[in-house]
């Protein structure tokens, strides 16, 4: 599935982006889809100066960057002081919980505006995962490889089974 554009005349700061991935986890299938906020739109440190001191025009960059955010509950966000209804973004956000991409550029692969796009992205990435365990499947193996590989691909099954039965109820609620 082709990345999405996002053009630079509707990019704005709290704009809410969303990437889906299902998988396994004690023996139940989850699908998740992951909420990601423009935080800021700006230039890289150090585009116009070095040490204080400004850059010849040659040597200056002039793009501008969107920064997003993941928002989980506890890590990213969450309740910032003892005051009544102080919550926000918490301090030191860790990198995997961050990207980054030019403003009039496609979005980051698995990033999308809908819940349903990025859950169709999910369910087009995890066809491909049903090929390449087919693929790999028609190679001489040994048994225990085999036996895993299968298995891995049996989970992969039930993963597409549960992305579009929760495509189908994204459909529903527009």
């Amino acid at each position: 599935m082709k990345r999405q554009k996002y053009p630079a005349s509707i990019v704005k700061v709290g704009a809410v982006l969303y990437r889906a991935h299902g998988y396994e986890y004690d023996g139940r299938i989850k699908v998740d889809v992951d909420e990601w906020i423009v935080r800021s739109i700006q230039r890289k440190r150090g585009a116009k100066s070095r040490f204080g001191m400004t850059l010849p025009r040659s040597l200056q960059e002039d793009a501008v960057y969107v920064n997003v955010t993941e928002r989980v509950q506890g890590i990213t966000w969450g309740k910032r002081s003892s005051k009544h209804g102080d919550v926000g973004w918490l301090k030191s956000i860790s990198q995997e919980f961050r990207d980054q991409f030019k403003v009039g550029e496609d979005l980051p692969p698995g990033l999308y505006t809908t819940k349903l796009a990025a859950l169709k992205y999910a369910l087009a990435t995890e066809l491909e995962s049903v090929k390449w365990y087919e693929n790999k499947l028609k190679e001489k193996l040994p048994v225990d490889e085999r036996q895993e590989c299968e298995e891995e691909l049996g989970e992969v099954r039930r993963v597409i089974t549960a992305l579009k039965t929760r495509i189908t109820k994204a459909r529903k609620t527009k």
